[in-house]
């Protein structure tokens, strides 16, 4: 899947969320970098808490041998920070709009093994109902990591 052909996963209160990857494949070692796409589908404008630079989506990475991909050391660190509390900011996207990010997940997973990747990310935000929260999934984005050639 590249950035320039996003899929959506599906809309929740018109709320959708795209994730995509530069390549399908790459080399262990190298940077893998994940682009979100939250896109506003509703009639009015949607708020939602900014709360951290590396955790404001939850994600899903697994491995083809191993189930759930485990944190690095910067992503364990990174998600004890969050679970301790700190400032947060709000986000505002208006109807027809999209917050986009950049993510090098390779810094939050543990990415060394070679094989088949997948990676899913959800966003929880406040229902227009104003009743709770509900939880946006994106689509599942594939890629795999090979062995750089001696």
């Amino acid at each position: 899947m590249s950035t320039e052909d996003p899929a959506w996963g599906k809309s929740v209160e018109g709320c959708r969320l795209s994730i995509s990857l530069a390549s399908a494949q790459m080399s262990v070692g190298d940077p893998v970098e994940l682009k979100l796409a939250f896109k506003n589908e509703g009639q009015t404008a949607i708020k939602f808490s900014r709360i951290s630079l590396w955790f404001d989506y939850t994600y899903l990475v697994s491995h083809q041998n191993i189930g759930n991909v485990p944190f690095t050391l910067f992503g364990q660190q990174q998600k004890r920070s969050l679970e301790a509390g700190g400032a947060s900011a709000i986000s505002e996207i208006e109807p027809g709009q999209e917050l986009v990010r950049m993510v090098e997940i390779s810094r939050l997973y543990d990415l060394s093994l070679s094989g088949k990747y997948v990676v899913e990310a959800s966003k929880e935000i406040p229902s227009r109902s104003g009743q709770g929260l509900v939880k946006v999934f994106s689509n599942k984005a594939a890629f795999e990591l090979v062995e750089k050639p001696r």
